[in-house]
């Protein structure tokens, strides 16, 4: 969950000692305060600052404070900002008034040290639980899609192979007294398509279960891609034959990364096997290796079905159900891509994708080098 500091408050008064008064106060409480002298100037320094409070004097020439206040509100980056009233007006119109335009709290003028801190801090604290019930909401959020996504596979993604096995298995057993080569063939080349679908599904499908209750460590090692990637091509280079798809690559004798083996291979893997899926029979995939400065850098480039700009969005989140058959009707769950960005990113690197609709994909994978 990330961490906040809830210490950031906006004065705005037109009266230059009631500021430098509060602020001296404020201040000693180790808040970061800032000021201004006026409603325009302080709707500018909330475009570019995030308050935690602020205080706001309600007369103020120009503008005045209940403007300023339902400005404040108007816009959606900032409305939730916590806003007290300075004000030295106690008719109940003026205090009504300024409840209706956005305000929490008001505090009289002139007003007392421990009163204006006591209050600040009240409400700087709702804010700071607010902010974290928020924080535990999308947590919830994000796993309650992850459930949904994993049952999801299970439900269909997972079921589908295996229904292929058993049907293409139990035609095989009934016929295979009168079966021809021919047919007997085509039975074993779907289960054997069907296993090898099943098998790669259920793999990513227990990987990133243990990914989401903490069970994978990661070992972070210096280590030479080149075996990884000789061991991964190796593997790709089977599934393009069956395909007739070239495999073409630039890998450097060496090229060494600071990463953990096993999810690094995982992401390579899966990145080559999408590449595969998604191109046609007789296309192109492209693999080179290369590093400069810091970084090292993986691309995976194909000549394949391309994929729609809406659906570029969709490819690492969890919470959207991507997933698409390949150019011959290949199933897959959309859960290789999130394990990629998982990984990579808990690598210390980064992953970006562009395509083409038509044309094909580009994967690139940057990776902390070795110094």
């Amino acid at each position: 969950m990330e961490d906040k500091a809830f210490n950031k408050i906006l004065i705005i008064d037109d009266v230059e000692d009631n500021v430098i008064f509060a602020s001296s106060l404020l201040s000693k409480q180790h808040y970061e305060v800032h000021s201004c002298l006026n409603g325009k100037d302080a709707l500018e320094k909330i475009e570019k600052v995030l308050f935690d409070l602020i205080l706001l004097d309600i007369n103020m020439p120009g503008m005045d404070g209940l403007s300023v206040c339902r400005k404040i509100k108007e816009n959606e980056s900032c409305r939730d900002i916590p806003i007290i009233f300075l004000t030295a007006m106690a008719e109940p119109e003026f205090i009504e008034s300024a409840f209706d335009s956005g305000g929490v709290d008001y505090i009289r003028k002139p007003f007392y040290p421990k009163e204006l801190l006591a209050r600040v801090k009240t409400h700087i604290e709702i804010r700071k639980q607010k902010y974290l019930l928020q924080q535990h909401q999308d947590e919830l959020q994000r796993l309650n899609h992850s459930k949904d996504k994993f049952f999801s596979i299970i439900a269909h993604d997972l079921k589908a192979p295996f229904n292929s096995i058993i049907s293409y298995g139990r035609r095989l057993e009934n016929q295979m007294k009168y079966c021809d080569n021919e047919s007997c063939k085509s039975y074993i080349e779907s289960i054997n398509k069907s296993s090898k679908t099943t098998f790669q599904l259920l793999e990513n499908l227990l990987i990133w279960a243990r990914t989401q209750t903490g069970r994978i460590q990661f070992e972070i090692t210096n280590l030479n891609l080149l075996p990884v990637m000789i061991d991964s091509l190796s593997m790709a280079k089977m599934q393009a034959d069956v395909k007739e798809i070239i495999l073409e690559y630039n890998i450097p004798k060496e090229c060494r990364v600071l990463v953990d083996k096993n999810s690094i291979w995982t992401v390579i893997r899966n990145l080559l096997s999408n590449a595969i899926k998604f191109t046609p029979r007789g296309g192109r995939i492209y693999v080179d290796l290369s590093s400069k400065e810091k970084e090292a850098t993986l691309l995976i480039r194909d000549t394949g079905i391309g994929i729609s700009k809406d659906d570029i969005n969709k490819l690492f989140k969890i919470d959207s159900s991507f997933s698409k058959r390949g150019t011959e009707e290949e199933t897959g769950s959309g859960l290789g891509l999130i394990l990629c960005k998982e990984f990579t990113e808990k690598n210390g690197g980064k992953i970006f994708v562009n395509s083409t609709e038509g044309e094909g994909s580009s994967f690139t994978v940057v990776l902390p080098l070795s110094q």
